[in-house]
């Protein structure tokens, strides 16, 4: 059986390329909002007490945002490397006979 390179390959290969540099820059944002997070604190002000009329400002740490982010940035990780595999797959398999498929670092 042999594997031949067509058009639909191609396309294929250079749309899973562009996921993957588009997977890095969600990664890169992800990083930078949890850095803002991991600096510090959240502050607010909320209104309650007598009648709602007096004002508080209330300092945390915003830990289910916190905890998201850093659920989503691993679970993009994981993706990140599956499409760096998949991408891989390809090159060991057309790579050869192509000769010019460009490799994702």
């Amino acid at each position: 059986m042999t594997t031949k390179l067509t058009k639909d390959i191609l396309i294929q290969y250079a749309e899973l390329r562009e996921e993957v540099k588009d997977t890095r820059r969600k990664i890169e944002s992800l990083e930078n909002q949890i850095k803002k997070m991991e600096e510090g604190a959240v502050i607010d002000c909320v209104k309650g007490g007598a009648g709602g009329i007096q004002n508080y400002k209330v300092t945390g740490f915003p830990y289910p945002k916190y905890s998201r982010a850093k659920s989503l940035f691993y679970a993009r990780k994981a993706i990140l490397e599956t499409l760096k595999f998949d991408c891989s797959i390809l090159n060991m398999v057309f790579g050869s006979t192509a000769g010019f498929l460009p490799l994702v670092e």
